[in-house]
């Protein structure tokens, strides 16, 4: 069996800005309360607090005024060395389990061997947005994924609901103009060369801005 290795590659050639906030707000949403990484270190106060004050500096940058986008740089780097560290907490704890490690949130080095069916996705996360109406979808890694398929719905189950399936690239789905007030279902899955679709537990939000 191959050795589980956590990445831990926050540069800009693996995330975008509005990405590694989705990503880190993903790590904190998987390890609070899990059993598995009873004492995170750093802890996901730290981490709330960095990802808190650079999503405060990306908008200060947004105005274009002197020395915010240096700021806003800076603090992404003190957060890819936070989420750097809390990556490597998760490899010294994951005990090489690939399941383990996946439940942290972080993604995982993609096996060698031959690929069947994909992994079935144990996490992922859905909020509300800003704007009314708007949520978003965000999956860690599925391995050896070369898109992601998306099912959503506002019925619920256990009635003749309305599915839209989405396919894309990237690791999340934005939706707008959902109904406020209504709930979201959604649950995703990898495509691969395998043209079995393993499908996640469906998820619900309540959309409520």
């Amino acid at each position: 069996m191959e050795n589980v290795i956590v990445l831990i590659d926050f540069s800009r050639n693996n995330y975008t800005d509005g990405e590694l906030v989705s990503e880190t707000e993903l790590y904190i949403e998987c390890m609070t309360g899990n059993p598995n990484y009873l004492t995170p270190s750093p802890t996901l106060i730290v981490v709330q607090g960095a990802l808190t004050s650079f999503s405060g500096l990306r908008l200060a940058a947004q105005t274009g005024r002197i020395g915010t986008t240096e700021a806003k740089n800076e603090g992404r780097t003190i957060l890819e060395g936070i989420l750097k560290s809390l990556g490597l907490y998760v490899q010294l704890n994951c005990g090489n389990s690939k399941s383990k490690a996946l439940s942290s949130g972080y993604s995982i080095k993609k096996a060698s061997s031959k690929v069947g069916q994909l992994s079935k996705p144990i996490y992922f996360l859905i909020e509300n947005m800003d704007n009314s109406g708007d949520a978003l979808m965000h999956t860690p890694v599925i391995p050896h994924a070369d898109k992601y398929q998306w099912e959503t719905s506002q019925d619920p189950p256990g009635v003749a609901r309305v599915v839209t399936t989405t396919v894309t690239g990237p690791r999340e789905l934005m939706l707008t103009g959902l109904t406020v007030g209504g709930a979201l279902y959604g649950r995703v899955a990898g495509v691969g060369t395998d043209p079995t679709l393993v499908w996640s537990n469906w998820f619900m939000l309540n959309i409520v801005t």
